[in-house]
């Protein structure tokens, strides 16, 4: 996942982001927390450490941020015109505006076509997009088309192990924990 926010980091830096990502990797690959990471570094850009808005990204309480995920088995085609809908409109908060569509794999055929008119007719350039998915394989191929896609390893122990000494666990918890 280090590489992956340093490819973002870069991207931002060089105002080179896409407006749409395809971000595909197992269960526990570390998907939400790469989001949750670059969606701070879009929002806060050039600003100085905002903890406070990290917080309000980790508990999706920030209006320049929407997360959808599946509503029951499915994302249905209601989801994705709210999401239009809600970017259709003028944004409280001026700078950047992010959407996040968990399991996007589970979109029923209206959803993926709503999200497909979205995707290609964005209304900004600072509306950036993040497409979440366990099995890149169950997408449909359009939607992986018009996305830059990024696939994301499981995390073996080692990074784990790594990640959570930088967080302050003890070597032998850390160790025991993955």
């Amino acid at each position: 996942m280090k590489r992956d926010l340093r490819f973002f980091e870069q991207a931002i830096k060089k105002n080179r982001l896409s407006h749409l990502y395809l971000i595909s990797g197992p269960k526990g690959s570390g998907k939400s927390q790469l989001i949750d990471e670059v969606s701070y570094k879009i929002l806060n850009q050039n600003k100085p450490e905002n903890k406070h808005l990290k917080i309000q990204i980790r508990q999706r309480t920030l209006s320049n941020l929407m997360v959808i995920e599946p509503d029951g088995l499915t994302l249905k085609k209601e989801q994705i015109l709210r999401l239009q809908q809600e970017f259709s409109k003028t944004a409280l908060v001026k700078g950047p505006r992010i959407y996040v569509i968990k399991n996007v794999e589970k979109m029923n055929k209206s959803a993926a076509n709503s999200l497909l008119k979205f995707m290609e007719e964005p209304n900004s350039k600072e509306v950036y997009g993040f497409l979440l998915t366990d099995n890149i394989d169950d997408m449909i191929s359009t939607i992986i088309s018009r996305s830059q896609v990024i696939h994301l390893t499981e995390i073996n122990e080692d990074d784990l192990k790594e990640e959570l000494i930088e967080l302050g666990v003890l070597e032998n918890a850390a160790t025991l924990a993955p």
